[in-house]
């Protein structure tokens, strides 16, 4: 018999704790891939992001406990206050602040120097930072196909840090169910990049106009042998690249990031140039929507191909004209 008088006790640990908002962020996304319900994207979000703060701090504490405050003068003060009190600092009634997620994932970096933790992690780390901030102080308004990449990449990288970091505490069963994860599944390709990758397998050797690509002169459209939609591409730091398309010819590779409603061009054009940097590609930026003389400057100058919606239309056409005519 239950005796529903007697003392019962909430304990969870920081490893706990963590662990359960990873699986609740799993599940919700798991959801999200079943039904589609974008809302579920919220609880994707919140939850990851608590989860891997949480668990960011536990490999702070692993390397040293002191690691998780912010101001150390503040928390030697108050520890003098617990153990006065025989309590844990944490469980004071005013304890000492911690670490904020960025601070957490800093200071890893610093102290720990996980090789999982690749400098393309901290830059997903940070745009999932970004988006629940949105989510916690006011309202979000982004493509969900982008979230979607965004979590699969987040994935598969958490997945060998925290594995290598945390070992024993059950996370390997968390990743190994969430499988969906792992791998985007086409379904989150929109039509328009499907079309982009179709009219590049297309490509073979057309001369065009450089300004279909806020280029100067003629550009010489390669003859490409794969053309690859959604690829997980591994780097050799250890984290995964998830460009919408990469293609591969004779000595010669594109990556493409194709962008819906995009407000500013800059942050997008730099991603692909990242992308490019790391697989050592040409980087391709294709918008649907159309060109500020800004973009076309900047693309220019940062040496990246830009299209926008009216010089795709005309692509298009002069691809098509030229694979007829040949």
């Amino acid at each position: 018999m239950t005796n529903h008088g007697a003392e019962r006790r909430f304990a969870i640990s920081l490893a706990e704790n963590g662990f359960h908002s990873l699986d609740r962020a799993i599940s919700a996304f798991e959801q999200f891939d079943s039904t589609g319900a974008e809302i579920l994207l919220k609880d994707t979000i919140m939850f990851l992001h608590h989860g891997v703060e949480l668990l960011m701090k536990q490999i702070l504490v692993n390397h040293s406990e002191y690691l998780v405050f912010k101001d150390l003068q503040e928390a030697s003060r108050k520890q003098m206050q617990a153990d006065e009190l025989g309590l844990a600092v944490l469980f004071l009634e005013n304890p000492p602040h911690t670490v904020t997620f960025l601070e957490a994932i800093d200071r890893v970096r610093a102290f720990v120097r996980p090789p999982e933790l690749t400098d393309y992690l901290v830059a997903d780390l940070r745009e999932l930072n970004r988006l629940r901030n949105q989510l916690e102080h006011y309202a979000i308004d982004v493509d969900a196909k982008e979230i979607a990449k965004l979590i699969a990449s987040i994935h598969s990288q958490l997945m060998a840090l925290f594995e290598a970091q945390l070992p024993g505490i059950g996370l390997a069963t968390v990743f190994t169910r969430a499988s969906v994860v792992a791998e985007p599944h086409v379904s989150y390709c929109t039509g328009f990049e499907q079309e982009v990758c179709e009219q590049m397998r297309r490509f073979a050797g057309q001369e065009v106009p450089g300004r279909l690509f806020s280029q100067d002169g003629v550009v010489v459209l390669p003859t490409f042998h794969e053309v690859l939609l959604q690829p997980a591409i591994r780097t050799g730091e250890g984290g995964v690249l998830r460009p919408d398309i990469f293609a591969e010819g004779d000595s010669i590779r594109w990556v493409v990031e194709v962008k819906h409603r995009v407000r500013e061009n800059l942050p997008a054009m730099m991603q692909v140039i990242g992308y490019g940097a790391a697989t050592k590609a040409t980087p391709w930026l294709v918008v649907s929507s159309s060109l500020t003389s800004t973009t076309r400057e900047q693309a220019l100058a940062k040496r990246v191909l830009v299209t926008g919606i009216d010089e795709w239309k005309e692509l298009k056409l002069l691809v098509t004209h030229k694979e007829s005519a040949a």
